[in-house]
């Protein structure tokens, strides 16, 4: 047996092994299962539109028997809801071993094209999930649905390697509609002028858009479009200050975004630019790897072949650093794009800088998040893969001047489109945050009892070592000075939402609650009322006799009135400021 035969089988075993040790999934597949439950029960698929609504999904995932085992965050694209399809039949104990199953076969088939494209002996092409140990095992504890998109990426670049540029166009393009973090690289595909490429993606986008919306339904996709992707580029998805999601936004955030609370040593009299450097910094790596591809589409020979994988693999990792979060579990995407730099860097005989990507990515994945340290002091995952972004974009000779127009436009666009982003907090309807440590980030069904206790549903961070795994039961008195406290919870069952149990205390049901109406009945007759329109949910103020009044005014969702006669005010859930439907505790005051 060769060396080569012998390190590749070597490496089969290994990532055999890895699959066994990762065992059954036990996160986030269970997300996507209890969507596409709810998908196949809802009378009408404009209801979908709530797969974003956390406590609505918890309660479809409950009616499914899923309620204790949903992770709690909802981060999902619409067309990935119908990977869970399939699983519905096999059942909710079978389903986790089909996919561990499933996934395995996934890494290795990835593993065979990347190996195949690079005309390298397969260890080769296995070799990125050695590296990248750590976010293969998060994957596939977790279930997610990268792994498509890392297949249709590696099959992409083979099909690009045997001269099928349309279908390397079409499976790059299918990557994109799989995982959207992948978009540089189409974008890539028309700076080099593959046209042929491009159109074929194009194509394979509007036939997938179609094919999803066909049976999906428009109303949910164009929430997504409204929400959670100017979410995303504005830097404020879910939960965006959590440690464990460290893009290189989320850092930025941490280091220079002001927030009362979530980011108290930073004052918000910071001028407008400051905040917007998220967004700049974010759109500079992106437009620098596209410069850096310019001019390699025309050009032949082994240099520009050579150059142009690199490219290719920079604008993987700069689609990371700037998307909105990145999870352990997203690196994955990363392996078939390393796998491209080293044997680029290797056959260009720069060794040194090959070894120095290999050990830059190892510690990408291994990185723990470290919420307690100084976001530029740290070596958090997002500056350790901002690194590796540098040791991999490719510097073609003659071409600086262009690098540098790419990277001052981006800077001017991301700066642009993050003080736009900025701007909603600009917005002055009068309401205010309820500011304690305690405060979760995450929060439903908001109710009040007779002695002016407020009580309601919520996920706590970090719960079982994992953000969102469960709902808790809160209670907060306005005025007392302690901060909300845990009064109900489950080592690993949710508790659901609490109801009346008399004029001083709360209930939690066991299962699924009746839905509340959207409003509140203040003594003297007035109502207030939950409106969407102009914005996805605004508070109106109703008199008995019919005028209307507008209490908020803000681009976010506000939810869960209760109103406070004694105080003068509407306590509601809203996610201004935090992230899409990271809804928070805020009140105005009643004129």
């Amino acid at each position: 047996m060769t060396r080569d035969a012998l390190l590749s089988v070597l490496s089969v075993v290994a990532l055999a092994s890895l699959v066994l040790a990762a065992g059954p999934a036990q996160g986030d597949l269970f997300n996507y299962i209890a969507a596409a439950g709810a998908w196949t029960r809802v009378e009408d698929v404009a209801e979908l539109v709530r797969l974003t609504d956390y406590r609505w999904l918890a309660d479809q995932a409950a009616r499914a028997g899923l309620g204790d085992r949903l992770v709690g965050y909802t981060v999902i694209t619409p067309p990935s809801l119908l990977f869970g399809v399939p699983l519905l039949g096999i059942g909710v104990e079978h389903a986790p071993r089909v996919w561990q199953v499933l996934q395995g076969l996934m890494l290795l088939l990835s593993g065979v094209a990347t190996a195949r494209a690079l005309r390298r002996p397969l260890w080769v092409g296995l070799l990125p999930f050695g590296l990248l140990a750590p976010a293969v095992w998060s994957h596939l504890w977790q279930g997610q649905l990268h792994l498509p998109a890392v297949v249709a990426l590696a099959c992409g670049a083979w099909a690009w390697r045997a001269g099928r540029t349309g279908v390397a166009g079409a499976l790059l393009a299918l990557a994109v509609g799989l995982k959207v973090h992948a978009w540089p690289m189409v974008a890539l595909l028309g700076v080099w002028g593959a046209w042929r490429s491009l159109g074929a993606g194009a194509a394979t986008l509007v036939l997938g858009g179609a094919v999803s919306v066909g049976l999906l339904g428009w109303p949910v996709h164009a929430a997504w479009l409204a929400e959670g992707v100017p979410a995303g580029a504005g830097g404020m998805f879910i939960d965006p200050w959590h440690p464990s999601f460290q893009s290189l936004g989320h850092g930025l955030r941490r280091a220079f975004v002001a927030h009362p609370t979530l980011n108290p040593g930073v004052s918000p009299s910071l001028p407008g630019w400051v905040g917007g450097l998220t967004g700049a910094v974010q759109g500079v790596v992106v437009g620098l790897s596209l410069a850096a591809g310019l001019g390699l589409g025309d050009l032949g020979g082994r240099e520009a072949s050579l150059l142009r994988q690199r490219s290719l693999a920079a604008c993987a990792v700069a689609a990371l650093l700037s998307g909105p979060i990145l999870s352990g579990y997203h690196l994955v995407l990363l392996a078939p794009p390393l796998a491209w730099s080293l044997d680029a860097l290797w056959r260009e005989g720069r060794r040194p800088r090959a070894l120095l990507v290999a050990a830059l990515a190892a510690g990408v994945a291994a990185v723990p998040a470290l919420p307690d340290a100084p976001a530029l002091v740290s070596v958090p995952r997002a500056w350790l893969a901002l690194g590796l972004w540098i040791a991999m974009v490719p510097r073609p000779r003659g071409m600086r001047g262009a690098v540098l127009v790419a990277g001052a436009l981006a800077l001017l666009l991301g700066t642009s489109g993050a003080r736009r982003a900025s701007a909603w907090d600009s917005v002055g309807d009068g309401a205010q945050a309820v500011e304690h440590p305690g405060m979760p980030l995450i929060n439903a069904e908001l109710l009040q009892t007779a002695d002016g206790v407020l009580w309601w549903s919520a996920i706590v961070v970090d719960r079982q070592g994992m953000p969102g795994r469960g709902w808790v039961g809160m209670r907060w008195d306005p005025d007392g000075t302690e901060g909300p406290a845990v009064v109900a919870s489950h080592p690993d069952q949710h508790v659901w939402a609490p109801s009346p149990a008399g004029p001083a205390a709360a209930a939690w049901v066991e299962g699924p609650a009746t839905p509340r109406p959207p409003g509140c009945v203040l003594s003297d007759g007035r109502v207030v009322e939950v409106r969407t329109g102009a914005g996805p949910g605004e508070l109106w103020l109703v008199q008995p006799d019919g005028a209307e009044r507008q209490l908020t005014a803000h681009p976010a969702h506000d939810t869960a009135p209760v109103c406070d006669a004694e105080r003068s005010r509407v306590w509601f859930l809203s996610d201004r400021r935090v992230g899409t439907r990271a809804l928070r505790l805020w009140w105005v005051r009643i004129p």
